[in-house]
């Protein structure tokens, strides 16, 4: 009797095609800045906030800055398209308000002072890096985050500050907003102007004294072309001492 031919193995269903996700809208100029507007005039109507720059420097001051905005007055910079789908965006020197870190380098000068153009108030709070050492990076930050805020309070202000809750002089502290840098125009506001002082300060003064240091590159950061100056050149007067930075080792006295 013949033998029946052998069955063919079976074979594995296809996978299905998987669905291409749709491509994610890039956010135009202006967009951000619109919901930070947004985002700060439901939470009232005075909102402060404050922010530090410098806090992961080996060198150079720390620099805290609190800005107070009145949202409703911000919105008629808010323009909106035919396309009822897409979100608002603000079109004058306020349109590129986030983050500082998200800012690029060349246009946040001129934020900066659209900053104090649009907002009721603007303080900073500076503390030299000997000072640091002496009370704590962190017990600065928190003190330097309040008095800023302090400064540009008034009756019935929200007061933020990014990420840490500050103290007050009244006795009482700021909300902590963690990211707020990247949800408050308040806060976002007060990181550009921290920034941009802190910035020219080491741009300036400091590259001017140390320019082997190469301050105006790094302005103070940990990078390699910094912990090579130090190494090379030396520990400076505005060397956080504290710090138990790896190019400190050895390295010799800055004249």
């Amino acid at each position: 009797m013949a033998s029946s031919p052998p069955k063919e193995p079976a074979r594995a269903p296809k996978a299905r095609a998987k669905a291409k996700a749709p491509a994610k809208r890039r956010a135009r100029p202006g967009e951000k800045a619109a919901s930070l507007i947004l985002g700060d005039a439901e939470r009232g109507d005075l909102i402060a906030g404050a922010d530090e720059a410098g806090r992961g420097c080996l060198a150079g001051p720390l620099v805290a800055a609190a800005v107070l905005l009145e949202p409703v007055k911000l919105i008629p910079l808010l323009a909106y398209d035919e396309d009822a789908s897409l979100p608002p965006r603000v079109l004058n020197g306020l349109s590129r308000l986030d983050d500082s870190k998200r800012v690029p380098k060349p246009l946040r000068a001129a934020l900066a002072a659209a900053v104090a153009e649009h907002v009721v108030a603007v303080a900073v709070i500076v503390r030299s890096p000997g000072s640091l050492d002496r009370d704590g990076l962190h017990r600065s930050n928190i003190a330097m985050l309040g008095e800023a805020l302090d400064r540009v309070d008034r009756p019935g202000a929200l007061l933020l500050s990014d990420g840490f809750s500050a103290p007050l002089a009244g006795g009482g502290r700021s909300e902590a907003l963690i990211g707020g840098d990247g949800k408050s125009a308040a806060i976002a506001a007060a990181s550009v102007i921290a920034k941009v002082v802190r910035d020219e300060l080491m741009r300036g003064a400091a590259h001017a004294r140390w320019p082997d240091h190469r301050f105006d590159e790094h302005v103070g950061y940990a990078t390699p072309t910094h912990h090579d100056a130090i190494r090379t050149s030396g520990i400076t007067a505005i060397h956080r001492r504290s710090f138990a930075s790896i190019a400190y080792e050895g390295a010799p006295e800055a004249a």
